[in-house]
């Protein structure tokens, strides 16, 4: 099984995300190379919505 964990920083107008996958070691090859591919485009898809829901909490406390 592969797990891939979302990290969200918040630091002055700026919003850092980053992930991290791993993979067991004992886990195949394809489930790796999918992982692989699939992290990257998560990634980016939940960057956006994240920035757009920080934005919209940002809007709404400051008015």
């Amino acid at each position: 099984m592969a797990e891939i964990v979302f990290t969200i920083n918040e630091s002055g107008e700026n919003l850092n995300i980053s992930a991290i996958i791993s993979a067991e070691k004992q886990d195949s090859r394809l489930v790796k190379d999918v992982s692989n591919i699939i992290a990257p485009l998560m990634l980016a898809t939940a960057s956006a919505e994240i920035a757009k829901f920080f934005q919209h909490l940002n809007e709404a406390h400051h008015g």
